[in-house]
């Protein structure tokens, strides 16, 4: 394990920084595609991107061992340091640079503080393992993490393509409302991969861990859903004020849509540990559909929404389909 993490984080660090100077090349034309006049804020996202990639690294390892305490406290306190650093940020004048700078900042101490805390695990070598195995293995792990990010990304690109800066702000204002369900019902995810891969190890049936993982995600789910049907207007002003009231109608849909995605989560990393990888053409398929829907049909932000939750949908269903045994199982 100790020589693992340290050739994994020194590989992905070298690779990273390869895609990153790709990807800044690459800006200028992503710029005109968005209909953005700058691409600083391009290539600042581009370093988030990169130093989010080694924080995954060091979450995983901190997963993989279960230490879930440092794991919770790291992201606890990078989330707390990516808003006040936002707050300062902004109030000084650096607009929407200084907010993502702030998520860097954040992003780097999780690095220096994760560092920290397997420092047994990254001094010693350890004894030797199969390489050609792991990278067979991190193929549909990095599929796995991919395909969801394109879900929930991609459709803010063509947003940014198709409609004016004003409603892009808009669409993603009510984005990230609706994210606080996904961030709200999607802490028990990270605990279910070493428990279920553990179980799987010594012989015992990981599906109740599925089952359980999925009752209790969708019970904080309904819940957020619930209360963003509920009281839409009162949570806008909460969050963005009264220049943003237009979203309202917007954030009910858009929770559900990202409700669902914390549900779809369950399964991706349920079907990871006991290393089932055929799920990955459900989510490419969910991904084709929501991107040509979108291409298709983009009169208003609501038509973009009802396409994402469809192609949200369709996922869930195909994943119920795709692990009925495992569920119906564990309902006899």
């Amino acid at each position: 394990m100790k020589k693992l993490i340290t050739r994994g984080f020194y590989k992905i660090s070298l690779y990273g920084l390869i895609f990153l100077f790709v990807y800044v090349l690459l800006t200028p034309y992503i710029a005109e595609f968005m209909n953005l006049e700058d691409t600083t804020g391009l290539i600042i996202a581009g370093v988030i991107g990169y130093f989010s990639v080694l924080g995954a690294v060091i979450t995983g390892a901190l997963n993989g061992l279960q230490m879930f305490v440092w794991q919770n406290s790291l992201s606890f306190v990078s989330a707390v340091l990516k808003l006040g650093f936002a707050v300062l940020l902004v109030y000084l004048g650096f607009g929407v640079h200084g907010a993502l700078i702030a998520i860097i900042i954040g992003v780097v101490v999780l690095l220096f503080i994760g560092a920290y805390s397997l420092r047994k695990e990254i001094k010693v070598n350890g004894d030797s393992f199969n390489t050609k195995e792991i990278y067979l293995y991190a193929v549909p792990v990095f599929l796995s993490a991919v395909l969801p990010l394109l879900l929930i990304t991609f459709d803010q690109i063509l947003v940014k393509h198709f409609f004016s800066s004003i409603d892009a702000g808009h669409y993603a204002a009510a984005g990230n409302i609706a994210k606080i369900i996904w961030f709200g019902s999607g802490f028990l995810v990270s605990a279910l991969f070493p428990k279920i891969d553990s179980a799987k190890t010594q012989g015992k049936d990981a599906s109740k861990l599925l089952t359980k993982g999925l009752i209790y995600t969708s019970f904080l789910v309904l819940i957020g859903v619930g209360v963003y049907f509920a009281t839409p207007r009162l949570i806008v002003l909460a969050i963005y004020g009264a220049d943003y009231l237009s979203i309202t109608s917007l954030i009910g849909m858009f929770g559900l849509a990202l409700g669902l995605y914390s549900i779809t989560q369950v399964f991706i990393v349920y079907n990871l540990a006991v290393e089932k990888y055929r799920f990955l053409w459900i989510l490419l398929i969910g991904f084709l559909l929501q991107a040509i829907g979108i291409f298709i049909f983009h009169s208003s932000l609501s038509d973009i929404i009802k396409i994402s939750l469809l192609a949200q949908s369709f996922i869930l269903a195909m994943m119920l389909i795709y692990n009925r045994k495992e569920i119906f199982k564990n309902g006899k």
